[in-house]
C-alpha cells in the first residue's frame, strides 16, 4: 500500500537538493554581494544564513511529514467501513448502566476477559480509576452515528495498560439504548509519538537554549563564529535523528496497516455471508474489485469470475432485474443505503434466496465513488417460514372442519376467534355474537356474568354438558374449557345431541330388558315350584301302579314310559331350581377362601373315584392362595371342574390333573389341566357351556356341569376360558378382577 523506500528516498533527495542549492545560492550570494569592502560582517551574515536554513529545512520537513500524514489518513479511509462491518475487538454497552451487552472474540482475546466474565462488568472496570469522570463526562455528549472517541487508556484482565483508539456508533440494541464500541490497539503508536513529543521537546529546549546564547552571543561578539558552528553541528545532528524518527514513524504506520488488513481479510475468509465491494467506473457502471470466499458457497461463481463478469445483477431473480437495480440505486443516492430480500440463481442453476445490504459511499461533491455489500443466504429461513405457513393453513382447515365447536376468548369476554363449525351449527358468524349473548348461550342461565367468569377460570380440561339454544331448538352441547397462559381461553363444545338420544333410547330399552328378565325370572319360579307338587304326586301314584299287577302288555309299556317321562321331567325341575337358586344367591357376602382348604374337601368327596381310578392330581397354590369370593358358588366351580376331568380321563393312560393358582395384570385365578379325552373346540366350541349339551355320549352325564360353571363364574365377575384338543386334554382357566385389599 505505502512504499516505504520510495517515500523515504523522495524526501532524502529533495531535502538535500534544497541543502545543495542553498549552501550553493547562499555562498554565491555572499561572495558577490556581501564582501568586506562592502561593509557588512561576513560571520554574522554565515550565521544568520544557517539559521535561515534550519528555518527553511524545518518548514519543509513539516509540509512533507504533513503530505504523508495526509495521504496515509486518505488511504486508510478506504479500508474503513470494510473494517467497520468486520471489527475486531469490538463490544456493545448499555448507556444506562454502562454493562456490556455483547463482546467478539477478539476483545476476549485482546483483554483476557472470557465473555461471561464481560458480560458481568461494566465499561468502567477495564479503564483506570482516574480516567472514569473522564468517562462519565464523555457519556453524557454521544452524538449520533458514527463518531471517534479518540485515544483512551484501557486495562486488561492482568493489569496490563495499554492505548486504543475508540471508534463509536450510538444504536438500540434489544431495545436498550446502547452504543457500538470498536477498539484499535496504539499503544506502540502511543508510545512513538510519546518519545516524538518528548524529542521535540527537547529539540525546542535546545533551540531556545541556542537562541538565547546566539543573543548573547550577538552582544558578546567573543568566540562568536565557534559556537555558531557548534550550534550548527547539534543542530544537523538534530535534523539526522528528526530524519531517523520520521523513517521509524512510516515504518510502524506500514506495520499497523498492513495488520489491519491481514486481520481484515482473515475475518472476511471465514464469514458465511457474501462481503463485495466495487467501485463506480461511470454514472452507473461499477466494477467488482473485492468479494470474500462466501460468494463461491452461495453463487458457486468464483472469485475472479465476479471481477471479469460483474455477476450481481444477473443472478437476481425478479420479474425486473433492470428495474430492481434501478430503485436500489435511486434509494442508494437518497439515503446512501438499502436492502433487499430477493432470489438468485447459482452458477449450478439453484433457486436460492438472499438478503441484499449495500452501502454507498460518495466524495465531497456527493458523487457516488464506492458500493460495498453483505449478502446472507436466507434460504434454509424462507422454507421454514413457508412451511411454517403451510402448517398454520394445515391447522386453520383442520380447526374449521373438525364436528367442534372451536371458540377463542378472554376472561373480559371478548371474543377473537370462532370457527366455521360454530358458524353453522348456530347460524351466526363472528361478528354477529355479543358479549352477553355469547355467555348466555355457553354457560347454565342461573350464573351471572361474575360467577360465569369464575366457572371459566375454575375449568381446566373438565368436560360439563349444557343446553344450547340454536335456531333449530334446544341443543346439548358439552364443553371444555382449557385456560392458555396469556389469561385466554380455548372453549371447545361438542354437539352431543345425538349421543343423548341414544343414552335415553338405551336406559328405555334395559329397563324392559329389566322388566322382561323379571318376568322371565319369575315365570321361571313359578314353574319350578308350581311343577313340583303335580310331578311329585304323579311319581308316588307311579309306585303305587307298580305294585299292582296288570296283564294288559300293552299297558304296561305306555305305564313305564310314563314313569320315564315323568322321571325326567323331576329331573329338568330339580336342575331349573338349582340355576334359579345360583341366580338368586349371587347377592350372597364374600369372604376370604383358602383354595388349599377347599381342595382338600374336594379331595375327600372324591376320594373314591380318585383311588379307584389311580388318579393323580398335582397341586401348586403358591402364586395366589387366598380367593375373596362366595363360597358356595367356589366350591362348585372347583369341583365340577376337577369332576369332569375325572369324568372325561383317558382309558389310553395314566390320568394326570394339575390345579395351579395365578396373578397377572390385575386379575387373580386358577387352571385344571387333564390329560384326558380332549374335545373338538372347532366343532363344539360354541355349544361348550350351553345347557344340556354332551361331547362324549360312551360316558354317563346331563351336559349340566360346564354350564353351571360358566353361570357361577360370570356371578362372580369372572371369565373362563378353554384350550383343548382331542385325544390330548383339557385345560380350564378361571379369573377374576384382583381385590383391592389383601387379607390379613
Amino acid at each position: 500500500m505505502f512504499k516505504k523506500s520510495g517515500q523515504s528516498l523522495k524526501i532524502t533527495v529533495i531535502y538535500t537538493l534544497l541543502g545543495i542549492a542553498w549552501i550553493y545560492g547562499s555562498t554565491a550570494l555572499l561572495n558577490t554581494y556581501f564582501t568586506n569592502e562592502s561593509g557588512y560582517d561576513v560571520k554574522i551574515l554565515n550565521v544568520l544564513m544557517r539559521i535561515s536554513f534550519v528555518l527553511v529545512s524545518g518548514l519543509l520537513l513539516y509540509i512533507l511529514m504533513n503530505s504523508f500524514h495526509v495521504t496515509l489518513q486518505r488511504r486508510i479511509a478506504e479500508y474503513e467501513k470494510l473494517f467497520m462491518k468486520n471489527p475486531n475487538p469490538m463490544w456493545v454497552y448499555d448507556l444506562e448502566n454502562l454493562s456490556f451487552l455483547a463482546v467478539n472474540e477478539a476483545a476476549v482475546r485482546e483483554y483476557g476477559y472470557t465473555e461471561k466474565e464481560f458480560l458481568s462488568r461494566t465499561i468502567r472496570d477495564i479503564r483506570p480509576a482516574e480516567d472514569i469522570p473522564k468517562l462519565q463526562q464523555a457519556i453524557l455528549g454521544i452524538p449520533s452515528g458514527v463518531y471517534s472517541s479518540g485515544i483512551w487508556r484501557h486495562v486488561k484482565k492482568d493489569g496490563t495498560l495499554i492505548w486504543v483508539q475508540i471508534t463509536s456508533y450510538a444504536m438500540e440494541w434489544n431495545g436498550k439504548r446502547a452504543e457500538l464500541i470498536l477498539s484499535q490497539n496504539v499503544t506502540e503508536r502511543v508510545k512513538f509519538e510519546l518519545q516524538l513529543q518528548e524529542l521535540n521537546v527537547n529539540l525546542e529546549e535546545k533551540i531556545i537554549e541556542r537562541t538565547r546564547q546566539l543573543d548573547e552571543a550577538n552582544h558578546a561578539l567573543a568566540s562568536t563564529n565557534e559556537e555558531l558552528i557548534t550550534t550548527n553541528e547539534e543542530l544537523l545532528s538534530t535534523n539526522d535523528q528528526l530524519s531517523a524518527a520520521h523513517e521509524k514513524i512510516q515504518e510502524q504506520a506500514n506495520d499497523l496497516v498492513r495488520q489491519s488488513q491481514q486481520k481484515l481479510s482473515s475475518i472476511l475468509s471465514t464469514l458465511k455471508d457474501m462481503v463485495w465491494s466495487a467501485k463506480f467506473t461511470g454514472m452507473r457502471e461499477i466494477q467488482i474489485d473485492f468479494v470474500n470466499n462466501a460468494a463461491e458457497e452461495i453463487f458457486g461463481y468464483s472469485a475472479q469470475e465476479f471481477y471479469e463478469n460483474n455477476l450481481l445483477v444477473e443472478c437476481m431473480l425478479v420479474d425486473d432485474p433492470e428495474g430492481t437495480a434501478d430503485a436500489m440505486h435511486q434509494q442508494l443516492l437518497a439515503k446512501s443505503y438499502t436492502e433487499i430480500e430477493h432470489m438468485i440463481l447459482s452458477k449450478q442453476r439453484k433457486q436460492k434466496w438472499v438478503t441484499s445490504r449495500i452501502w454507498m459511499t460518495k466524495d465531497y461533491t456527493g458523487k457516488p465513488v464506492r458500493l460495498d455489500g453483505i449478502i446472507t443466504d436466507i434460504t434454509l429461513r424462507k422454507k421454514a417460514e413457508h412451511e411454517l405457513i403451510r402448517q398454520k393453513e394445515a391447522l386453520q382447515r383442520l380447526i374449521d372442519n373438525l364436528p367442534l365447536i372451536i371458540v377463542l376468548f378472554d376472561v373480559h369476554r371478548n371474543i377473537n376467534f370462532i370457527n366455521q363449525f360454530w358458524e353453522s351449527t348456530f347460524e351466526q358468524a363472528d361478528g354477529d355474537i355479543g358479549k352477553e349473548r355469547i355467555l348466555q348461550q355457553f354457560f347454565p342461565r342461573k350464573l351471572n356474568t361474575k360467577e360465569t367468569l369464575e366457572f371459566i377460570r375454575s375449568r381446566d380440561g373438565e368436560w360439563h354438558d349444557f343446553k344450547i339454544e340454536a335456531p333449530s331448538g334446544l341443543v346439548d352441547i358439552s364443553w371444555c374449557m382449557i385456560p392458555l397462559s396469556d389469561d385466554s381461553i380455548i372453549g371447545i363444545g361438542q354437539d352431543i345431541s345425538q349421543r343423548k338420544k341414544q343414552e335415553e333410547e338405551k336406559s328405555k330399552l334395559l329397563q324392559q330388558l329389566v322388566m322382561h328378565n323379571n318376568d322371565l325370572l319369575q315365570f321361571s319360579f313359578i314353574a319350578s315350584h308350581n311343577l313340583r307338587g303335580p310331578v311329585a304326586t304323579i311319581m308316588g301314584l307311579s309306585k303305587l301302579i307298580e305294585l299292582q299287577p296288570i296283564e294288559n302288555q300293552e299297558l304296561n309299556i305306555l305305564l313305564n314310559h310314563l314313569f320315564t317321562s315323568v322321571t325326567k321331567l323331576n329331573e329338568v325341575i330339580k336342575d331349573l331350581t338349582k340355576i334359579l337358586e345360583i341366580r338368586g344367591d349371587h347377592y350372597q357376602s364374600k369372604q376370604w377362601l383358602d383354595i388349599a382348604d377347599l381342595y382338600t374337601s374336594i379331595r375327600e368327596t372324591l376320594a373314591l373315584q380318585l383311588i379307584s381310578s389311580e388318579i393323580e392330581i398335582r397341586t401348586d397354590f403358591s402364586a395366589y392362595s387366598h380367593f375373596f369370593t362366595i363360597k358356595t358358588y367356589f366350591y362348585s366351580i372347583l369341583y365340577n371342574l376337577v369332576s369332569n376331568a375325572i369324568k372325561y380321563r383317558s382309558p389310553h393312560r395314566p390320568a394326570v390333573i394339575e390345579i395351579k393358582t395365578f396373578q397377572s395384570n390385575g386379575h387373580v385365578g386358577f387352571f385344571v389341566r387333564d390329560n384326558g379325552l380332549g374335545i373338538d373346540l372347532e366343532q363344539f366350541g360354541n355349544k361348550l357351556f350351553t345347557l344340556y349339551q354332551r361331547f362324549h355320549l360312551d360316558v354317563e352325564g346331563k351336559g349340566l356341569g360346564l354350564y353351571l360353571v360358566r353361570t357361577q363364574v360370570n356371578a362372580l365377575n369372572g371369565s373362563i376360558d378353554v384350550a383343548s384338543k382331542p385325544g390330548l386334554g383339557t385345560t380350564f382357566t378361571v379369573s377374576f378382577p384382583a381385590p383391592s385389599v389383601m387379607p390379613d
